[in-house]
């Protein structure tokens, strides 16, 4: 292992994560009300925990978290659950953890991340540009689902192949993510649902419990009408009713901000996705929920 270059401030160190830190870690989201899924961070974890990093005392007490998930075959980073515990920011520990997680990346063609706006600016220092707002949409109460026309079907994820699905996938993230999806479709509690024509995937999403309500994400569908069906079946699986669905959409993809409005959702909050490097290529029209602002 290469050796780090990203100098330390005295009193702190920065190490893997371990299982034993994703409890800590889903704290801080919680106190930050991020909402993330309740299973959300042991399954990034799983995927790829040489990228999860912890900031912590000389006694062991985390204080700082970060994310730098690599798809390396294919030289694609995404930073995400990047954390300062509040009385330890302004120490020099934030910069540690970031430099130590963009090490990773320093040979990468494109870094992605989805910045609190109010640090937009900061992200912009660093090399950053801004592509677009993800909107953070809620929704409690929304039509009833409807029979689908033609030749498709709405059924479970679990019954097309893994690999199609991978192929579809990667029109709509910047690389295939493989074991990534492999974790995501079937972590505790998820959902999920593809709408398919002869074989054929036309779009799937899925559904998870998260600390308020349900998270849908990803929603990727090849048109408005696949991304509606998909939307209300998933929406009608829910286990409570009266809890709120949360999702996250692209700004500039304004058929599916439309169709969300229309289906009853309201935004509630933002953040900007920014890239450095080259700006990474995906059909954006067929993405109507992004999987993880943690992710990707």
């Amino acid at each position: 292992m290469q050796r780090s270059q990203t100098t330390v401030p005295e009193g702190y160190s920065i190490r893997q994560a371990t299982p034993d830190d994703l409890s800590w870690v889903k704290q801080q989201t919680d106190d930050l009300q991020w909402n993330q899924g309740k299973h959300d961070i042991p399954t990034i974890f799983a995927t790829d925990a040489p990228g999860f990093l912890i900031a912590h005392l000389s006694d062991g007490q985390p204080v700082g978290c970060i994310v730098g998930a690599s798809h390396a075959e294919e030289k694609f980073g995404f930073i995400g659950l990047y954390i300062v515990v509040r009385e330890h920011r302004g120490k020099g520990v934030g910069v540690a953890l970031w430099n130590r997680a963009m090490e990773r990346f320093a040979e990468y063609v494109t870094v992605e991340l989805d910045g609190v706006v109010a640090h937009e600016a900061t992200y912009r220092k660093g090399g950053f540009e801004t592509v677009h707002r993800d909107l953070r949409y809620k929704g409690v109460t929304f039509p009833a689902p409807e029979s689908v026309s033609g030749g498709m079907a709405i059924v479970p994820l679990t019954t097309v192949p893994l690999s199609d699905l991978v192929v579809f996938d990667a029109r709509y993230f910047p690389v295939p993510r493989q074991r990534f999806l492999e974790a995501w479709v079937q972590a505790p509690e998820a959902f999920g649902l593809v709408a398919v024509d002869d074989g054929r995937i036309l779009g799937f999403g899925v559904i998870r419990p998260a600390r308020t309500g349900f998270r849908i994400g990803p929603l990727f569908a090849e048109l408005e009408s696949v991304a509606r069906s998909l939307l209300l079946a998933l929406a009608d699986s829910r286990t409570d009713k009266e809890s709120p669905v949360f999702l996250d959409t692209p700004d500039v993809n304004k058929v599916a901000c439309g169709l969300l409005e229309r289906s009853g959702m309201v935004v509630v909050s933002e953040c900007a996705r920014m890239y450095k490097g080259s700006p990474a290529k995906v059909d954006i029209s067929g993405i109507y929920a992004t999987t993880s602002l943690a992710i990707g």
